[in-house]
This record gives C-alpha cells, structure tokens and sequence, in this order.
C-alpha cells in the first residue's frame, strides 16, 4: 500500500508559514519596543529554532517517500529522526534556559515539555517494536502535528509577555508605584 503523503507537505507549509509569521512578530516588537528580556529571547529561541528543526524533520519522510515509495522502512527511518534530532537540541535550550534567573516555568512550557518527553517515549516503543503499532504515516503525522502545537504554545506565552490591556498595565504601574488600586465608582 502507498500513502499519501499530502498532510505531511501541508504541514510543512504551514509550519514555515507560522515561523515566518511568529519571527516578524517578534523582530518587530523588538524593532518598535523594548528590547527582548532575556526569558522572552529564550521563547522566541524556542519557537524559531525548533520550529525550523521541524521543518527540516519534515523534510525526511518526504524525501524518503519519494525516493522509496513503496518500502515500509521509511517510516521507521523518520520515526528515528523524530527522535534523534530534538534530543540532541534539548541540552542546549536546557542550558539556555538554565540561564534566566527568578523566572518561573509557565504551565505551557511545563505542558510542551510533557508532550515531548510522552512523544519521545512512544515513538522509542514504536523503533524498538513494543507497541502494537509500527512507525507509519499516522504516528509521524500525530508527533508533527503536536510539534507545531507545541511551537503555537510557546509562542503565545511570548506575546503574553508584552501584550497587555490598558488597564492592566495601568494598574501594574500604580501597583509599582506603591500606590493602591482605583476604586469602582
């Protein structure tokens, strides 16, 4: 039998699309405002850098499938890479992250890293034959999808960290100013 590989190039495209887009997202709120804390450069690292490294997974089946259509292995190959890849950029975004002192871990950050970790432990069973399944299309499909999941997450906790309502930012300015919230009317 012979997938079809459409989902994985609309994937693809999206994923670039949404890199290109959170990227002038960020250069620009860099461009207009403030410069980057250091937290918000270590999510904006985060999105771009593994969003560009899934992007280039993607790339591997693709390239498989088209050079080796009909045997099975290819699946099992990019299920490996799926693997590999990110566990080899874990260490330095660890590092990195590592670095940004006195702030706390956001419930989206601690979610993509469960995610991750469930992934990396299900697609080792899938390589090494424990599960029922084997690697296929679905399973890379079901580990891309959650991957860009996970890029959209982080990047909405970096525009949580400057975007605002009026109000807010109103308040958190009396509040640093020692002065007490206003009252309802």
């Amino acid at each position: 039998m012979i997938d079809n590989i459409d989902y994985l190039f609309a994937l693809l495209n999206t994923y670039v699309a949404f890199i290109a887009f959170a990227t002038i997202v960020a250069t620009l709120r860099q461009s207009f405002g403030t410069p980057l804390t250091q937290f918000q450069y270590i999510l904006f690292r985060f999105f771009v850098e593994s969003g560009l490294l899934h992007v280039i997974l993607l790339l591997v089946p693709i390239m498989l499938f088209n050079l080796y259509a009909d045997n099975p292995k290819i699946w099992w190959w990019s299920t490996l890479c799926v693997v590999v890849v990110p566990l080899g950029y874990v260490p330095s975004y660890l590092y990195r992250r590592s670095q940004v002192k006195n702030k706390v871990t956001p419930w989206s950050s601690k979610a993509v890293t469960i995610g991750y970790l469930m992934f990396t432990i299900f697609n080792l069973a899938l390589i090494a034959g424990l599960t029922p399944w084997q690697p296929s299309l679905l399973t890379l499909s079901a580990y891309f999808l959650w991957s860009m999941v996970a890029v959209i997450l982080i990047f909405l906790t970096f525009l949580g960290t400057f975007i605002h309502f009026e109000d807010d930012v109103a308040t958190e300015e009396r509040l640093k100013n020692g002065k007490p919230e206003k009252e309802e009317a």
